[in-house]
């Protein structure tokens, strides 16, 4: 009795510090598309849009360097909480701070940068809230279920963030949209100063992080598998795209748009669903073979988008295929770690797969605009982005044997019970 109380309690520790991620989280949260609406009621041009994107979501970069300082860098005597306290003091605060200046052209700059920090609190507290979930999955062995709790959580709240967001851009109230993070990341400040427990000899632990560092790069795994996860990543198609076509070419509001990315939280979580279910049942090689195909037909269904209605059923499509893959990388990222720098490696990887989005969202934007004006036309060029971005889809292939093949020596077993899950997509869709 006493240890289904303690899973309880970190089910729901886990799932509201997720559920208030998916709403204060910059790039892809409440605030995202309000933010781009707003930045295009003020005729910013779309490539420097897709530049504010970059730029605002470049901290998901740096989880390596976040993994580093929790595993090994103690704070206060604290390897976890100090750090999580600190993250969502600075997300709160900056996100406060966003709400109160008024959206001009003359603040863009210090209102990116604001966000740029508030990211930096949100990115951080994943890390740790990741660290604190693998550490517990390990202990009860529950790792898989604690990462369908996650995301399930994080989708439910993008179920509330679209339509919501929606109403918001439809109005140009991004403000509010700015004063709801601050408030939630607040909370989530309150819990962790509440509820985030630490034993003594966790804090004081021994430990060498050079040398866990230099074990982990020394696996081939982890290289092979950092491959294919920017590979799986590096997509043309963004959300930035996406709102641009749907708003200039097939005439949809806001509001339609928010509700578009509602219904493809649904269809995420549909996809949580199943996987805690089936995915421990299925071969490792047939995961990652099927994460590659279902990341391809995530994209691809955008293409049979013509009007409302369509827009719905695609997103409720895409979400299903865009998470399922998605699991099936965080669960074959997390099963990569070794346990005394799980923390670490797992940053790592993450960090790698939020270069591929990054990356792909730059290019996917720039090539978006150059090739509409070279056509004259947004509608022949927005199916060549699907063009492009079935390009490293099929480059995943062979990177997928290679893992797989890899996988099946005794250097990183990957069995079902391996350790589950970490924030990776920077894309709503």
């Amino acid at each position: 009795m006493k240890l289904q109380r303690e899973v309880l309690l970190l089910c729901l520790l886990f799932g509201s510090l997720y559920f208030v991620q998916g709403i204060a989280e910059p790039t892809e949260g409440l605030v995202a598309q309000p933010l781009r609406a707003q930045l295009r009621h003020l005729k910013v041009p779309n490539d420097e849009i897709t530049n504010y994107s970059f730029f605002i979501g470049l901290p998901w970069s740096f989880k390596l360097l976040f993994g580093l300082l929790s595993d090994f860098v103690p704070l206060w005597r604290s390897r976890r909480k100090s750090y999580l306290v600190l993250s969502t003091l600075l997300s709160s605060v900056c996100m406060l701070i966003v709400a109160g200046i008024p959206f001009e052209l003359k603040h863009l700059s210090s209102i990116a940068w604001l966000i740029f920090a508030a990211s930096v609190g949100v990115a951080f507290t994943d890390v740790v809230v990741d660290a604190l979930a693998v550490a517990a999955g390990q202990k009860y062995e529950l790792t898989g279920r604690f990462q369908a709790i996650q995301w399930g959580a994080m989708y439910t709240a993008a179920i509330l963030t679209g339509s919501i967001g929606g109403w918001l851009s439809q109005f140009q109230l991004s403000w509010i949209g700015f004063l709801i993070c601050g408030i939630l990341a607040g909370v989530s400040l309150v819990m962790t100063v509440l509820a985030v427990k630490e034993p003594p000899q966790e804090q004081c632990q021994d430990v060498r992080p050079l040398d866990s560092l230099w074990l982990t790069l020394q696996s081939p795994m982890v290289w092979t598998t950092g491959g294919f996860l920017f590979l799986w990543n590096f997509n043309p198609f963004s959300s930035v795209v996406q709102e641009d076509y749907m708003t200039k070419e097939l005439l949809l509001s806001e509001q339609l748009i928010g509700h578009a990315r509602s219904v493809f939280g649904v269809g995420s979580i549909l996809a949580c669903a199943a996987y805690a279910v089936c995915g421990p049942r299925i071969p490792i090689r047939w995961l990652i073979h099927g994460s590659i195909l279902v990341g391809v037909l995530s994209s691809l269904v955008y293409l049979v988008m013509w009007d409302a209605a369509s827009a719905l059923v695609v997103s409720l499509v895409s979400g299903v295929f865009y998470m399922t893959g998605t699991l099936v990388q965080l669960d074959l990222a997390a099963r990569t770690c070794k346990s005394e720098s799980a923390g670490t490696t797992f940053a790592a990887l993450m960090a790698i797969s939020n270069i591929g989005v990054l990356l792909g969202i730059q290019l996917g934007g720039n090539w978006y605009d150059w090739l509409a004006g070279q056509l004259h036309s947004v509608s022949a060029a927005y199916p060549g982005l699907f063009i492009a971005a079935g390009i490293p889809g099929v480059s995943c292939w062979e990177s997928g044997w290679i893992v797989a093949r890899i996988a099946m020596r005794a250097e990183c077993p990957l069995t079902p019970s391996g350790v589950g899950g970490e924030k990776v997509g920077l894309r709503g869709g």
